[in-house]
């Protein structure tokens, strides 16, 4: 498991808070797994959505993570259960409405708008998923102008962020992330 006091501190140097949060907090209608809930305990990101050089990664309070549920658990109208979403996922960040599921505790991940969901494997825990977004976070702070016209990542930032990156969850997940996310190197 990831340092969870180095992830806090990451997000914490770039403004962003976190804060124990406790069972108590989540709102939802079913049982969470002990490993989202010590999550919440250990590291608590408190921002809703972390900036990036596209559009920010929302990463819920416990208090809100039971709404990042809707329109993939339950239909954002009716509040009723959508019998192909499998009882054991749980969005617990999204990018862009894309959603990262938590699955017995493995992150998916899937692109929203193309039928029939069809999550992959990413990370091997929700701490390698939080600590890969607090480096995107650090990354993306400390640039001034992270993208070029097309909105591709200009080579400096996209090094730093690679780096920061497989220092997390190395090469092959750092791929993975930035391919899944459409994030490109503009060198």
């Amino acid at each position: 498991m990831m340092n969870p006091e180095l992830i806090k501190q990451r997000f914490t140097s770039i403004g962003y808070s976190c804060r124990s949060q406790l069972p108590s907090e989540w709102t939802g209608s079913y049982e969470l797994p002990s490993e989202i809930l010590k999550y919440y305990e250990s590291i608590g990101p408190d921002c809703e959505a972390v900036e990036t050089h596209a559009e920010p990664i929302g990463v819920p309070s416990l208090s809100r993570l039971a709404d990042n549920q809707i329109g993939y658990r339950t239909h954002p109208k009716t509040a009723e259960r959508f019998s192909e979403w499998p009882d054991e996922w749980i969005v617990v960040a999204d990018a862009d409405a894309d959603p990262f599921i938590y699955c017995e505790g493995k992150i998916l991940f899937a692109n929203h708008g193309r039928g029939e969901w069809t999550p992959f494997q990413m990370f091997d825990s929700i701490y390698e998923l939080i600590g890969s977004i607090a480096a995107i976070g650090v990354v993306t702070h400390e640039a001034v102008e992270m993208v070029d016209d097309a909105f591709n990542i200009l080579p400096t930032h996209f090094n730093n962020l690679t780096t920061e990156l497989n220092e997390v969850v190395g090469v092959m997940k750092t791929n993975l992330l930035l391919d899944s996310l459409g994030w490109k190197n503009a060198g």
